[in-house]
C-alpha cells in the first residue's frame, strides 16, 4: 500500500501528516516506519475526512497547526489575510478551532484553540532520592507536569514512564520550566506507541504552562517562550482558555510503500 505523508515544522516539532486513508489498526506501524524513514520527526498523525487523529490517539498542538498550513496549501488560495479553519483531533473531547496566515510560499503562522484547561492538582512523585510535590495539567489526551528542576537525562526518561502510569495517562510531558531565561524543555512519552522524545518544542505543552502562570498569578498573561526548535506565544487565562501561536514551515510531500 502506498501511504502518502507531507511534512512540516512547527518550531522544530518534526511532524509527518498521513494523508493516505488507512485502517486506524495500522496507525502505530505506519508511524514506526515514518519515524524510520524520517529520523528528525517526533510524531505522525493521520488526515481522515479533515479531522486529525494522532498514532497514539493523543491531543497534539503543533500537529493541529500543520493540519491547518496543510489544508490553506491544499486550497490553492492565497489569503493576504488570516483563514480559519476547526476540525476534529483526537483526544481534543471538542472541535479544535485554529487560524492561519500564509507568510511566504512554505511558510506560515498559525494559531491554535487549546481545549479548554480545567484544573491544576498538585501531586507528590517519588524520584527515588527525594519527593517532589508537582503540579498536574489535565487536558484531554495529554497530562503536563511543570517542573523546574534539573534532572538527569536518563533518570527523566525513566521516571516519565512510572509518572504516566501512575496517572493513569495515555500521554504525558514533563516540561522542564526555566523561568530566569523563559525557556522550556519539553519531555513528552504517549504511552500506546511507546514513543518518547525531547522535543524542539512542545505546544500542549506551553499551552499548560501558560495556563499555570495565569492561575498562579490569577490574571491574564501573554508569553514568548522559548524552546529549542524556536518561540511560541501562548496568551493564557485563569478560565481555561488558551491561545498558542508560531510559525510552521513546510518541508514537503513524501510517499512510501507499506507492507502489511
Amino acid at each position: 500500500m502506498k501511504i502518502a505523508y507531507s511534512l512540516f515544522d512547527p518550531s522544530g516539532n518534526i511532524t509527518a501528516l498521513v494523508q493516505t486513508d488507512t485502517d486506524k489498526k495500522l496507525y502505530a506501524e505506519i508511524s514506526k516506519e515514518i519515524l524510520k524513514i524520517e529520523p528528525a520527526a517526533q510524531q505522525v498523525g493521520f488526515v481522515e475526512n479533515g479531522n486529525l487523529y494522532m498514532s497514539g490517539g493523543e491531543f497534539c498542538g503543533n500537529a493541529s497547526a500543520s493540519l491547518a498550513c496543510l489544508k490553506l496549501k491544499n486550497s490553492g488560495e492565497d489569503p493576504k489575510n488570516i483563514k480559519a479553519y476547526s476540525f476534529e483531533v483526537s483526544g481534543a473531547g471538542e472541535t479544535v478551532k485554529t487560524a492561519v496566515k500564509k507568510n511566504s510560499e512554505n511558510e506560515f503562522t498559525a494559531s491554535v484553540d487549546m481545549p479548554i484547561f480545567k484544573e491544576i492538582i498538585y501531586k507528590e512523585f517519588d524520584i527515588g532520592f527525594d519527593k517532589l510535590n508537582l503540579p498536574v495539567i489535565k487536558i484531554p489526551g495529554i497530562y503536563h507536569i511543570i517542573i523546574s528542576q534539573n534532572l538527569e537525562k536518563s533518570l527523566a526518561e525513566k521516571l516519565i514512564k512510572m509518572w504516566c502510569n501512575k496517572l493513569n495517562a495515555d500521554a504525558l510531558g514533563l516540561m522542564f520550566f526555566d523561568e530566569q531565561r523563559a525557556f522550556l524543555k519539553p519531555l513528552v512519552y504517549v504511552k500506546a506507541v511507546d514513543t518518547l522524545y525531547w522535543e524542539s518544542s512542545c505546544a500542549s505543552g506551553t499551552a499548560a504552562l501558560g495556563f499555570y502562570i495565569s492561575k498562579k498569578y490569577e490574571s491574564k498573561v501573554s508569553l514568548n517562550i522559548s524552546e529549542e526548535g524556536g518561540t511560541l506565544t501562548v496568551d493564557a487565562a485563569p478560565s481555561g482558555k488558551v491561545r498558542l501561536t508560531g510559525n510552521v514551515r513546510f518541508i514537503g510531500n513524501k510517499e512510501f510503500i507499506f507492507n502489511e
